[in-house]
């Protein structure tokens, strides 16, 4: 029994021995520096990795703000513009539309579109003899009225002239298709030729034969003959237009019967120089006769 306690104790010592070295060895061990010390223990760590590469710092900028602009300034929308024609046709045709009167019929150009178009395609079977009403102007431009005695005296109305050229005034004058209105239509075409169309009056205005009757109230005699402005020229136009109306070679002089001669006349007619154009309701002249 003793020797077996013996043998159990000196067992127990040399195993606390072997225990008891071995974690002074590993203290010891564990005192070593570096590297050999982490080998010899089997330690985790090794050398710290290096940190990860970075870039440069994205670089960053404010968002631009946005373009900022000031509103619109609000202004009243514009009256609508008036016709040139609207003081003229207030005082002569207030109430008359452009679709029944319409200014441009006051110009060579325009009278003569629209009466050509009125009367149609020319030929044997419809003709225009110059010189009929509404065609005084296909043979002379500017009108001459007698500048009588009676006019004063007596109060009556001017007369044509022996001549008897009653030109574009009588034209527009006549009551029809191209003037429904009558006297009012022809005042209301020179109203515009001298107030929008700066158009020079060719008599003084109490002595303008602008209706079938008018009271003049001014007596002095007029001592000759008053020529109308532009005259010469509105005569240098009436011989272009006779012209025009032997186009065809026929002797029906003062016929207009083809559409060739037609569209000859209306081409003078659109090609006029703005003044000769615009200013014929004032073609007018005075002959002085005893």
């Amino acid at each position: 029994m003793m020797r077996y306690s013996t043998a159990v104790v000196a067992l127990a010592s040399f195993v606390g021995a072997k225990a008891n070295g071995t974690r002074v060895s590993r203290v010891a061990k564990s005192s070593k520096s570096g590297s050999a010390g982490s080998m010899d223990a089997g330690s985790w760590w090794g050398p710290a990795p290096a940190p990860a590469t970075w870039g440069p710092a994205p670089t960053w900028a404010a968002p631009a703000p946005a373009t900022w602009a000031a509103p619109a300034t609000w202004a009243a929308p514009a009256a609508p513009e008036q016709p040139a024609d609207a003081g003229c046709r207030a005082i002569w045709l207030p109430g008359v539309s452009d679709s029944t009167f319409d200014s441009s019929v006051c110009t060579l150009s325009g009278y003569w579109t629209k009466k050509f178009a009125l009367k149609g395609p020319l030929n044997a079977d419809n003709t225009i003899t110059v010189g009929d009403e509404g065609y005084d102007s296909l043979r002379h431009i500017g009108a001459i009225y007698d500048n009588e005695d009676s006019w004063f005296t007596k109060g009556s109305s001017p007369t044509l002239d022996d001549r008897g050229q009653e030109g574009f005034f009588n034209d527009i004058s006549a009551i029809g298709e191209m003037n429904p209105i009558g006297p009012n239509a022809v005042n209301f075409c020179q109203c515009v030729a001298i107030a929008v169309y700066g158009c020079a009056p060719s008599i003084e205005y109490n002595d303008i034969p602008v209706a079938d009757s008018l009271n003049f109230g001014d007596t002095t005699a007029v001592t000759g003959d008053l020529t109308g402005a532009l005259n010469d020229e509105y005569t240098s136009v009436d011989q272009h237009i006779n012209e025009a109306l032997e186009m065809d070679g026929s002797n029906t002089f003062g016929v207009v019967d083809n559409d060739t001669e037609r569209d000859a006349i209306l081409a003078i007619f659109k090609s006029l120089p703005s003044k000769l154009n615009q200013c014929a309701p004032v073609a007018l002249s005075l002959a002085y006769s005893e």
